[in-house]
């Protein structure tokens, strides 16, 4: 891949140069499945690669949002021939509206060159109707057409619509290839941390200390090691991560258990981290397990029109008093 075409993070140059490769052999396949963690830079990629096929230069990092977010549509992106579909600013799901439109774009002659090109991000925002409608695109795309889908969770996308692409995998970087990274970013942070922090995602730990969470997170933890204590009402610190943001907040302890499931996996039950590592604690690895998978349907849920502080308030509940002596 030459210099000029060369993608700006570093752990999807590898991917990048196969998909480089595959273009220049004319042999791209018309619909791609970009898959992989939050904050890795999958919606770099996709916008990357469609500015490739269309002939522009690499997109602004910028435009491809927060990692938790869509990609924002500034006039620097709206290439004639290019379309991004995503759910509307005021839902959650990605209406048969919205991929009949990119259906219909895709069909369109192209304005410059001959590709057309059109991202899909979240996929797994397409509701059932939609993903059908998409169905009969993938298998007969037009000429010179790309569809690039991005999702975290492929799982959630019907079997009919992963079968219909080729899926690239985008994985999280080694710990040193994302601390490299950072530290040309700004050296003044504590990355190893931050990195901890966001589950190892190295575009969520910038974000993180774009947004100062170094030091919020230090409270968080010790919230929870005073709910862990009986030291604390789960009442009260909901109030708080609620007044914070409790998005982030309930991202925070989804990593924070993700974390302590991973130590406990590797060096033995009662070998926990941070505040979690009483013999007698109550919060077992199945237990934790348990409450990963009610933390997920929470950050699932976020921005729906829960009440959260209430649903927070019960699910901290589980953790007061689980590592106070017995």
């Amino acid at each position: 891949m030459s210099d000029e075409n060369k993608i700006i993070y570093p752990w999807l140059a590898p991917i990048a140069t196969d998909l480089d490769a595959l273009h220049r052999r004319g042999q791209l396949p018309h619909a791609i499945l970009v898959h992989g963690p939050a904050g890795t830079g999958r919606r770099h990629l996709a916008l990357w690669l469609c500015a490739r096929v269309l002939g522009a230069g690499e997109p602004d990092p910028a435009l491809a949002g927060d990692p938790e977010a869509g990609i924002g549509l500034t006039e620097e992106l709206l290439h004639p021939d290019l379309l991004v579909a995503q759910p509307p600013p005021d839902k959650r799901t990605l209406p048969i509206e919205v991929v009949r439109q990119l259906i219909g774009f895709l069909q369109l002659t192209a304005h410059q060159g001959a590709a057309k090109a059109a991202i899909l991000a979240p996929a797994e925002a397409m509701s059932h109707s939609a993903a059908n409608s998409l169905l009969k695109t993938l298998e007969e795309p037009p000429a010179g057409s790309l569809i690039v889908l991005v999702t975290t969770a492929p799982g959630r996308l019907p079997a009919t619509v992963v079968s219909r692409c080729q899926c690239v995998r985008v994985a999280l970087p080694s710990a040193d290839l994302a601390s490299a990274w950072l530290e040309q970013t700004h050296r003044d942070a504590d990355w190893p941390r931050l990195l901890e922090l966001a589950g190892g995602a190295p575009l969520t730990a910038l974000r993180l200390h774009e947004a100062g969470f170094s030091a919020e997170a230090r409270r968080l933890e010790e919230e929870l090691t005073a709910l862990t204590r009986a030291e604390a009402e789960p009442v009260s610190v909901a109030q708080r991560w609620v007044k914070v943001g409790a998005p982030r907040c309930v991202d925070w302890l989804y990593r924070r258990t993700a974390t302590e499931i991973r130590a406990r996996s590797l060096a033995g039950e009662n070998a926990g981290t941070g505040s979690l590592q009483n013999p007698a604690d109550l919060l077992n690895i199945s237990r934790l397990h348990t409450m990963l998978r009610e933390l997920g349907e929470l950050r699932r849920l976020a921005g729906s029109g829960l009440n959260m502080e209430l649903a927070l308030a019960q699910l901290l509940d589980g953790w007061y008093g689980a590592g106070a002596p017995r």
